[in-house]
């Protein structure tokens, strides 16, 4: 008679993977990845592959909150989020700049709350202090051929997915100012700006709604911010 004892911790490893992906989901079916933390470090391209390995066909909210980091690790993130088979929706509750931005582009449908905070701007390299390689003129030019190459393709992607003037974004990659909620919606940086009410046109033809959450305050300066858009 065959040992029944692999078939049931077979059955106990299905039923922990159940259980986890139950403690990740923000409602049945839908898998719900926080990415907290610089690009490259706490989040990696390894861990969002191996969390949507476990539910290929899942719908995925991606909840972001990053200041930027490792803008090939994000291009490693924004494809595997394209590629995933369930539907992708993002979030910024808080903060998403620089290479956090090319995340928040690989979701279908994108929100923002009316206090977070966004920012575009040119992709960067530091010499290594200890680097064994001179930094002579030919290898200055070298990295900065490959800085604009890495800021034509963020610059294409922004134009891809938002539908802003390549002029306009190449104007803002040279800045380091952050990017109003209002002037996110206008441009197509997002959809939706999930606690601001009430429900007020913009030129890109989103409305925005107001949770019952968002104190007073807050709803006063995201009503004057898009009054303003709408006027502009």
């Amino acid at each position: 008679m065959k040992n029944p004892r692999p078939k049931i911790e077979r059955a106990r490893r299905a039923q922990a993977r159940l259980r986890a992906a139950s403690s990740r989901s923000g409602r049945s079916g839908e898998i719900v990845l926080r990415l907290v933390g610089d690009v490259g470090e706490t989040i990696t391209f390894d861990k969002v592959e191996r969390e949507l390995r476990r539910a290929p066909r899942a719908d995925v909210r991606v909840e972001i909150d990053t200041p930027g980091g490792s803008l090939p690790e994000a291009f490693k993130i924004y494809r595997t989020l394209r590629a995933h088979q369930g539907r992708v929706s993002g979030h910024v509750a808080k903060k998403c700049c620089s290479a956090g931005v090319v995340i928040l582009l690989a979701c279908r449908h994108r929100t923002a709350a009316g206090g977070a905070t966004l920012m575009i701007h040119g992709a960067s390299l530091e010499p290594r202090k200890k680097s064994p390689k001179r930094w002579t003129a030919a290898a200055y030019d070298q990295y900065r051929r490959r800085l604009e190459r890495d800021d034509a393709e963020m610059a294409e992607l922004i134009a891809k997915h938002t539908g802003a003037r390549l002029s306009w974004i190449k104007t803002e990659l040279a800045t380091e100012d952050d990017l109003p909620i209002a002037e996110a919606l206008k441009r197509g940086f997002i959809h939706e700006v999930t606690d601001v009410a009430p429900a007020v046109p913009v030129k890109s033809g989103h409305r925005c709604r107001m949770s019952s959450t968002a104190p007073p305050s807050a709803r006063l300066a995201a009503r004057r911010a898009l009054a303003v858009a709408v006027m502009t």
